[in-house]
C-alpha cells in the first residue's frame, strides 16, 4: 500500500511509537514567539533543565508589538513584558532571537519560509494555530500548546496522535481575479468549519501547482479554519525556485544542496501517485469565482438578534466607529502584485 506524504514525513521522524498508538516525533524545527514562550520557559527554570536543541529553535517578536513607531518603548504593560521576556530567555538558553528592530524579524508563520529555514520535509511546530502555513513547503507543521513548546524545548521532540489524510484536489485553472484565498475559502464552505477535523490535509491539482509560493501559504495557513490539524503542498519545482538562494536555507551545485530528483520522489512530487485515506472535493478551478464577503446576504437585525439571546426587538443604540485596523494576515501575494503592504504586521493573529 502506498504512503501519503503526511505519511513519509511522519514515519521518518517517529522516535517510537507509544503503547496507544501515539508517536514520540522528533521536531527539526520549533519556532517561538512572545505570548506562548514565557511559561515554558518558567517550566524549564523550575525542573533546573535546558533546551536540548537551541540550534533548533527559531524565536520572534510577532504578536504584542507595533506596526510602526517600533523605536519607541511598548505602550500596554503586558505585552511589553511578554517581549522582553522573550529576549531573556532567548540570551539565556542560547536561542536566535530576531526582537523589534532586527531586520529579519516579522510573523512568525512567514520569515522561515522567507529566511530558509523552513524546507521540505521537516517536522515544524511553534504555538500558533496558523503554524500550518509552512505545509506549503512540504513539510508537516503545526500548532501546539504552552505545555508542548517545553517539551520541545527541553527533549527537541513532542507526543502526538498520528492524524489521518485528506487530499483536495482543485484541477483546470482558476478564473482570472480568482487567487488562493478564494479557493481556500470555497473549500472551507463545503467542508465546514469542522469538516477536516482530525485530519491532514494535502492540497492538490493543477490549480493548486499553479499557485505561487505565496498562495500556496495562504491555503495551508487556513486549513485549520475547517478543523484541520495542519496542511500541506507536495513540493516541487515553485518550492525550490522560492528557497533557492534564501538565506539560511542548503545551497549547493545546480538547483542547491537539497534539490535533486530522489528527494522529489521521497516526498511525493504533486505528479506522482500516493494513496490517500480519503480522497475528498474534487474541484474545477473554472467553477471557483472571486470571494466578496460584503455581497453576502445580511440578516435582518430581528434575526440577529435572536441568535444571540436579545430578543426580537432588540434595542441597540447605534455607536461610532472609532478606529478600523486592518491587515492581510492570511493573504500573500506574489512579488510585484497590487496588495496591501507586507504581511509583515502584528495587527493580529491567527
Amino acid at each position: 500500500m502506498g504512503r501519503t506524504l503526511l505519511d513519509k514525513i511522519w514515519d521518518a521522524h517517529t522516535v517510537r511509537t507509544e503503547d496507544g498508538g501515539r508517536s514520540v516525533l522528533y521536531i527539526d524545527r520549533q519556532y517561538i514567539h512572545e505570548v506562548t514562550s514565557p511559561v515554558a520557559f518558567a517550566g524549564l527554570e523550575r525542573r533546573g533543565i535546558g533546551v536540548a536543541r537551541p540550534a533548533q529553535i527559531t524565536a520572534t517578536a510577532d504578536h504584542n508589538i507595533p506596526t510602526v513607531d517600533q523605536h519607541l518603548p511598548i505602550a500596554e504593560t503586558e505585552s511589553r513584558r511578554q517581549v522582553e521576556a522573550l529576549e531573556a530567555n532567548c540570551a539565556k538558553f542560547g536561542i536566535e532571537h530576531f526582537g523589534v528592530g532586527n531586520p529579519r524579524q516579522g510573523i512568525v508563520h512567514i520569515i522561515g519560509p522567507e529566511l530558509g529555514f523552513t524546507q521540505p520535509g521537516m517536522t515544524i511546530v511553534c504555538g500558533d494555530s496558523h503554524t500550518s502555513t509552512h505545509g506549503a513547503l512540504g513539510a508537516v507543521a503545526f500548532g501546539v500548546g504552552t505545555s508542548e513548546v517545553e517539551m520541545v524545548f527541553a527533549s527537541q521532540c513532542i507526543i502526538q496522535s498520528k492524524p489521518r489524510s485528506m487530499r483536495i484536489t482543485v484541477d483546470g485553472t482558476l478564473r482570472p481575479g480568482v487567487e488562493a484565498k478564494d479557493v481556500v475559502l470555497y473549500i472551507i464552505s463545503q467542508l465546514t468549519a469542522s469538516g477536516g477535523t482530525g485530519y491532514f490535509i494535502e492540497f492538490a491539482g493543477e490549480a493548486i501547482r499553479s499557485l505561487s509560493m505565496e498562495g500556496r501559504m495562504t491555503v495551508c495557513n487556513m486549513s485549520i479554519e475547517c478543523g484541520a490539524r495542519g496542511g500541506m503542498i507536495a513540493p516541487d519545482r515553485t518550492t525550490f525556485d522560492y528557497l533557492r538562494g534564501r538565506e539560511r536555507a542548503p545551497q549547493g551545485a545546480g538547483d542547491g544542496g537539497f534539490v535533486d530528483a530522489q528527494l522529489l520522489g521521497d516526498l511525493g512530487h504533486g505528479h506522482a501517485p500516493v494513496y490517500v485515506q480519503r480522497q475528498y472535493l474534487p474541484l474545477a478551478g473554472r467553477q471557483l469565482r472571486r470571494h466578496r464577503p460584503w455581497q453576502v446576504p445580511q440578516q435582518p437585525l430581528a434575526a440577529l438578534a435572536v441568535v444571540a439571546g436579545l430578543g426580537a426587538e432588540p434595542r441597540l443604540k447605534p455607536r461610532p466607529v472609532r478606529k478600523i485596523i486592518t491587515g492581510i494576515r492570511h493573504s500573500r501575494k506574489s512579488p510585484g502584485r497590487s496588495t496591501a503592504p507586507s504581511g509583515r504586521t502584528a495587527c493580529g493573529t491567527g
